[in-house]
Order: C-alpha cells, then sequence, then structure tokens
C-alpha cells in the first residue's frame, strides 16, 4: 500500500502447528467462533475418527482462522475447523463421551 497502512491488508499464514499450539489458543480465547458458527454437533465415532487419524498421521484438513479488528478490538475467528479443535480440546481436557456398543452379544461365550 502507497500510505503504508497495513490495518486493513489482508494477510495470509501457512505453516503445520502442533496440537499443543492450537489448544492455547483455544484456552486462553485467543481464537472464536464467528456467531453464524453452528455448535458442536459430532459424535462420538466422529470424534474417535478425527483422533485415530492424528494418531497414525493421516492427512487432516487444514484449519480456517481470519482476523477482524472493530474498532481497536482485535478477533480471530475460526471459519473452518471448529469440530476438529473442539474434538482435540475435548480429549485435551479429559472430556470422553460415552461410547455406546452398535449391537449386543447374547448368551454365554
Amino acid at each position: 500500500m502507497a500510505n503504508g497502512n497495513t490495518e486493513n491488508k489482508l494477510l495470509t499464514f501457512y505453516g503445520e502447528y502442533s496440537l499443543k499450539y492450537w489448544i492455547d489458543l483455544m484456552i486462553n480465547k485467543w481464537i472464536t467462533l464467528p456467531q453464524y458458527q453452528r455448535k458442536f454437533v459430532w459424535s462420538p465415532f466422529m470424534m474417535r475418527e478425527l483422533l485415530l487419524s492424528l494418531k497414525k498421521g493421516f492427512y487432516v484438513p487444514p484449519i480456517l482462522v481470519a482476523n477482524n479488528k472493530i474498532e481497536g478490538d482485535r478477533r480471530d475467528y475460526v471459519l473452518d475447523g471448529q469440530q476438529r479443535l473442539t474434538t482435540v480440546l475435548l480429549f485435551y481436557i479429559g472430556v470422553f463421551p460415552k461410547i455406546e456398543p452398535t449391537y449386543k452379544i447374547s448368551g454365554n461365550i
């Protein structure tokens, strides 16, 4: 920009960040959800699949975060990845969903 004003400049950062990095952002409220985002809706099965994917080193889609500055108040909003981030945070703080078996075996084995 000719006038050197970077306040409204679009910045894009790419990188690989650790799970600890994302957990710190959430715990310290350095990232938040925009009001239009849906609530957490993943099933225990979906949560488990994400954690297995992370453990096995499978591809997990990136998290998309946007920065917005209104009247001097800077906010970073999660635009995509809220379900994944919430899953990681829940398991980090030890909140495990109760997983029921999909079928029961009857009789003596």
